[in-house]
């Protein structure tokens, strides 16, 4: 059984394959203001969930939207002028490169 960091990997895999599954409203975007530029990419990977980077690829591959193109992009910017495989940067380990095999 899964724990700590792999139980909520998990959980959060479950939560996106799940919501692959629903489509999304005609005219949804990504909001916008006064917020950090923090997608769920970076986040993933600063996390070092690779799976959880594989299952939002997958999302966005099967649910075209602005919000996944801008929440799942992977030349995207943060306030730190960091990408998402800039945030994933730890010795010897890339969640981003995993994923992409």
């Amino acid at each position: 059984m899964a724990r700590g960091a792999d139980a909520f990997e998990n959980k959060l895999i479950d939560y996106v394959e799940s919501l692959r599954l629903r489509r999304w409203r005609q005219g949804s975007e990504p909001a916008r203001g006064p917020t950090i530029r923090l997608t769920l990419l970076h986040l993933a990977a600063a996390l070092g969930y690779s799976r959880l980077i594989t299952a939002l690829i997958r999302f966005k591959s099967d649910n075209p939207s602005l919000v996944l193109d801008y929440e799942v992009d992977p030349q995207s910017i943060d306030d730190r002028a960091c990408n998402p495989i800039v945030s994933d940067m730890k010795p010897n380990t890339s969640s981003l490169q995993e994923a992409s095999r």
